[in-house]
């Protein structure tokens, strides 16, 4: 008895002690979160972009100089509806609606088109990525992308955006509303200073993970 009592009474701590700890680290993330978006809000962008591309830009005009331990948090409009708004047209008009292979009997002009533009927002934003890797590249860093949300763009019905969850959803419409890009990258530099996490990376690359985790997973890399 006594020996189950102490197997229930520690089991209770460390039950409780993990409870503090994720209390903590949520409260952490939230607070440098915070700090950082009010600042940068604040003191740095007087003023709304129209473009991804912009904030990059001014994101990197006033990060020149930080601290060794730094934590950056860019909100980026991506490919949101409309997708259409959000690349410039000038240089990233790859895609039209005639290059849409797409062949449902539902599938119209004005569709092929829709999704002609979240293919072009799309590959801007590849592209801002690819600059955000490149800046960071020889730096001891790792940069987590993720969405907050997907979309509906024409997958496999005739429906676009996000529509409210009913009782009686279908699984395809379960995925396509909450499936969404999750990309951790590491620089060389981190790649070699610690080998054990980013071994860590690659093995849970392939399991289930909802971004409600994000803040716990910032301090086990940091």
């Amino acid at each position: 008895l006594n020996a189950l009592s102490r197997a229930r009474n520690s089991a209770a701590k460390k039950k409780k002690i993990a409870g503090r700890a994720f209390l903590l680290a949520a409260f952490m993330i939230l607070i440098v979160s915070l700090a950082f978006i009010f600042n940068y809000r604040t003191a740095v962008n007087e003023r709304n972009f129209p473009l991804d591309g912009e904030i990059l830009d001014d994101f990197f005009l006033h990060t020149d100089s930080v601290s060794s331990r730094y934590l950056g948090i860019l909100h980026l409009m991506g490919q949101h509806i409309s997708a259409k708004a959000r690349y410039p047209h000038e240089t990233f008009s790859r895609f039209t609606g005639d290059s849409i292979r797409r062949t449902e009997p539902w599938i119209t002009p004005a569709m092929l088109t829709e999704i002609a533009y979240y293919d072009n927002a799309t590959l801007y934003n590849d592209a801002l990525m690819g600059r955000l890797f490149d800046r960071y590249r020889h730096s001891n860093a790792v940069i987590i992308y993720f969405s907050d949300h997907s979309d509906e763009i024409f997958d496999y019905r005739p429906s676009m955006g996000r529509l409210a969850p009913t009782p009686c959803m279908e699984r395809q419409q379960i995925e396509a509303l909450n499936e969404i890009p999750f990309v951790v990258w590491t620089s060389p530099l981190y790649k070699e200073r610690h080998p054990e996490m980013v071994e860590n990376i690659r093995r849970a690359a392939s399991l289930p993970f909802t971004n409600d985790n994000v803040s716990q997973m910032l301090l086990n890399l940091g």
